[in-house]
């Protein structure tokens, strides 16, 4: 905190004076300099800096998985009832060809309902104050058949994150408009034989400022070939089953695809400083 009190000199002041107040003026500012210096000082020891995100798999994106947290029976209660699992379910998705994807994009898939990685921290052995309303959300999102969720890797600042996962969230619901879908999952054609995509997509960009920079067209062309790719996995037939029940996804796992986004972080930012 910076301290404006004017110090005293000690003994009689100094008889020389130049401008309003003088030599006492200047030998105060001096006073104040130091004591502004020694509060910065002090608020740095009493609040030390967070450590920066470094890995995406430990960083501000996950701070806590179900791997760290340990789920209460409430929690365990509330997904069993609720049919919503944890995000280690997730699994790359295969037969999504990106070739080329200078985004980076990381598509991660499963047939259920899955929590985000960002709600994890509320869902410990202990109730939290935020658990409930957590668990009202998800309640409320049940009504939808399809979740998905953007996101950026934090290589940069966060304008650009927010900005390229908007823009790629913004694509990827285009693409199921066209493929006839609503921004949910679900159907509009009623005489088709798929009903919905019931399931979690999770959109990771690699590179988002890439995806701020690139033409909208171009953006729109990696996400039909996402929507594409999940509805062979996703798709629901009129009786709830998926059409393609047989063709299990055995993608990579999510935590050997969390370690493969981070390798392409590392990439990316290496690729940069070496420009």
């Amino acid at each position: 905190m910076i301290s404006f009190r004017l110090a005293q000199p000690l003994g009689r002041p100094w008889p020389i004076h130049s401008g309003r107040y003088g030599c006492y003026g200047r030998y105060a500012s001096l006073r104040r300099c130091i004591s502004s210096e020694r509060g910065l000082a002090f608020a740095d020891e009493r609040h030390p800096k967070r450590p920066q995100a470094r890995n995406f798999s430990g960083g501000a994106l996950e701070p806590s998985t179900e791997e760290v947290i340990q789920p209460g029976a409430h929690v365990f209660e509330f997904c069993k009832k609720y049919q919503v699992s944890f995000p280690s379910v997730l699994r790359r998705a295969q037969g999504v060809q990106l070739t080329p994807n200078p985004l980076l994009i990381g598509i991660m898939v499963s047939e259920r309902h899955c929590f985000t990685k960002n709600v994890m921290k509320y869902l410990d052995k202990y109730e939290q104050a935020f658990t409930k309303t957590i668990f009202d959300i998800y309640i409320a999102k049940k009504q939808k058949p399809l979740w998905y969720s953007v996101f950026s890797v934090p290589i940069t600042t966060p304008l650009p994150c927010r900005e390229g996962a908007r823009r790629l969230r913004h694509a990827f619901r285009d693409s199921l408009a066209a493929r006839g879908y609503d921004r949910d999952g679900r159907k509009i054609a009623a005489d088709d034989s798929i009903a919905d995509l019931h399931g979690t997509v999770h959109l990771v960009c690699g590179d988002p400022k890439v995806a701020c920079n690139v033409k909208f067209a171009e953006l729109v062309k990696h996400t039909d070939k996402i929507v594409a790719g999940i509805e062979r996995i996703l798709a629901r037939g009129k009786n709830g089953r998926f059409i393609n029940a047989a063709q299990k996804n055995k993608g990579q796992p999510a935590k050997s695809a969390w370690r493969s986004m981070d390798r392409n972080k590392t990439k990316t930012q290496n690729r940069g400083w070496s420009k």
